[in-house]
């Protein structure tokens, strides 16, 4: 049984596990764009990597 089927729950009980949905979907979403993020930096220095590489002799 969901806390939202029950008939005695009160608004403040279910505002306070709203606000608790919220936050988590927050955190969700962020660790999500931060992976995302990630993934598009690498994929960018691997991109910048093959148009300009570096000449290792130059710095003998």
């Amino acid at each position: 049984m969901s806390i939202y089927d029950d008939p005695d729950i009160t608004f403040e009980e279910i505002a306070i596990e709203l606000g608790y949905l919220m936050r988590d979907i927050a955190v969700t979403g962020l660790k999500s764009l931060n992976r995302e993020y990630r993934e598009f930096r690498k994929f960018q220095m691997e991109q910048d990597a093959k148009q300009n590489p570096i000449d290792h002799d130059e710095w003998k």
